[in-house]
């Protein structure tokens, strides 16, 4: 084993020169490389669902369309609000890898 020093070309640290990659990295440099990289990984995956997200949603808004039409009663109207409201307000939601959909009001069927 090498008792000489170098300095890392990344961060400036003098380590052993064992220490170091064939790109003059220290291993400290190459982990934190590594979790730069997992992080943007991460990033560019999440940046992807939300279209996914959005398409559900739209779904899901559109299959209860029925429930805001002038002929439907007041009370279903009023009761449907909420819910359509929590589908439009979705996108706030951080993570789209774990959305929390909202439950649709209970007792109306559109046939």
């Amino acid at each position: 084993m090498s008792d000489r020093f170098a300095q890392c070309r990344c961060c400036g640290h003098e380590v052993h020169d064992f220490a170091l990659d064939d790109t003059g990295r220290c291993g400290g440099c190459k982990l934190d490389a590594q979790r730069r990289w997992d992080y943007r990984a991460e990033q560019r995956a999440t940046v992807d669902l939300w279209p996914t997200i959005r398409s559900e949603r739209d779904l899901r808004l559109m299959a209860c369309d029925w429930t805001q039409l002038a002929d439907v009663p007041d009370a279903t109207r009023i009761r449907w609000q909420p819910y359509r409201q929590a589908l439009r307000d979705i996108t706030t939601q951080t993570d789209p890898a774990a959305i929390q959909w909202p439950d649709a009001p209970n007792g109306d069927s559109h046939d």
